[in-house]
């Protein structure tokens, strides 16, 4: 798969295991990765989305908490929020975000 796509995926596993365990954080992505079977590349790019997302988290929550019709953003499953943080991060706050 592309490098894109396996980044993905693999800050998706670092967000879910990072809802398990609180404490996790961008110091832990070293430890995190060495265990990752992603590509270099993909690691790359997950790292540098998770250390985006991590940093806007706030504003990315209040822009999604007012297009969640009856819902909160904690009732939402661990997937389901982690994948509506990345989106939001990659379309409001990444330069290079595909069209």
């Amino acid at each position: 798969m592309g490098k894109r796509r396996d980044g993905r995926e693999a800050a998706i596993q670092f967000l879910f295991n990072r809802d398990i365990n609180k404490e996790l954080g961008p110091d832990d992505f070293d430890a995190f990765f060495s265990i990752c079977i992603a590509q270099a590349g993909a690691k790359k790019f997950a790292k540098e989305l998770l250390s985006g997302m991590l940093d806007n988290l706030e504003e990315i929550d209040k822009k999604l908490e007012p297009e969640l019709e009856n819902f909160e953003l904690p009732r939402l499953s661990t997937i389901d929020r982690n994948v509506l943080r990345l989106a939001t991060y990659e379309m409001f706050y990444l330069d290079d975000a595909p069209p």
